[in-house]
């Protein structure tokens, strides 16, 4: 499926290097890729399906908008890659990904769910609980600038006093749940 032959060695392992490939908007079903490093590769809008990308490396690679779906990703390493509006599904992925999460608050925050969803739904409730963890700090840090940052893209959205009311009413409600339940994810609180 790639192919390269160009080769670098890492810590006595070899790879192969793909670099600069444009596989944007791409339908891949059953793609297999073992210790390969990918550089600077788009996969923008791509979606995997049953996939095996196995100890694979993948660096400053663009997945803005992909889809995973029961595809294997355990022992690949993420650097300085987008994952905006990236979604996953019955996916095994470490748990290191969090690592390259979305800057913006209210794209890590659907990044966190997305994860947490998946991690559930093959059974690995430590990560799910580390992606409740993520989610929850960053709904509560988007609900919070949502209604007192003075930034341009918050005004926007959400200008007017109507709107600042219901994102600060949002924020108070998510605020008081953390601080009285935790969601279940503070011991002390249990």
């Amino acid at each position: 499926m790639f192919f390269s032959s160009e080769k670098l060695y890492i810590e006595k392992k070899q790879y192969y290097v793909l670099n600069g490939n444009k596989f944007d908007n791409h339908l891949f079903i059953r793609a297999v890729a073992k210790s390969i490093i990918f550089q600077n590769v788009d996969f923008s809008k791509t979606y995997f399906e049953n996939s095996y990308l196995r100890d694979c490396r993948f660096i400053r690679c663009n997945f803005e908008g992909a889809k995973f779906t029961g595809s294997n990703l355990i022992g690949s390493y993420f650097e300085d890659c987008n994952f905006d509006y990236v979604t996953f599904e019955k996916t095994f992925v470490d748990d290191e990904i969090f690592e390259c999460a979305p800057k913006r608050d209210n794209l890590k925050y659907k990044f966190a769910r997305s994860l947490k969803l998946n991690y559930a739904s093959i059974g690995d409730y430590i990560k799910s609980s580390k992606a409740v963890t993520i989610e929850l700090a960053a709904t509560k840090s988007h609900l919070k600038d949502s209604w007192l940052s003075g930034d341009e893209w918050y005004n926007l959205k959400y200008g007017g006093i109507k709107r600042r009311f219901e994102q600060f009413w949002k924020w108070f409600k998510v605020s008081l749940l953390d601080f009285v339940w935790g969601n279940g994810e503070s011991l002390w609180r249990l």
